[in-house]
């Protein structure tokens, strides 16, 4: 099982780097990525204390699908996107689950 938990896009915070030109339209005017968004790999294969510094996108989770289960990408955006496998390593044992605690909130 793998979860991303991604915060909403961009969200209002500041970020020092400039997105990237991704490609330009048919007149060159570039089209660039939004801010970057925070996103959390959730998994007992992910890769603890990990920071990737590829370039995901939003689109970089059907292409971990179609990566995982071997599917056709469905546009050519999904197919040159990252498959954001770096951020997990398979050949590790399973990390056993963490369970919080239950917290009351009766008075």
């Amino acid at each position: 099982m793998a979860l991303f938990l991604i915060m909403d896009d961009w969200g209002g915070f500041y970020d020092h780097v400039v997105p990237p030109v991704v490609e330009n339209w048919t007149d060159g005017t570039p089209m660039r990525y939004g801010y970057r968004v925070p996103c959390l790999v959730i998994s007992p294969f992910a890769r603890a204390g990990y920071i990737s510094h590829e370039l995901h996108s939003h689109v970089s989770l059907p292409r971990f699908a179609e990566t995982v289960y071997g599917l056709a990408p469905l546009t050519a955006r999904d197919a040159q996107a990252s498959n954001m496998l770096d951020c997990f390593d398979f050949n590790q044992a399973p990390r056993a689950p963490v369970t919080l605690p239950v917290i009351s909130c009766a008075g």
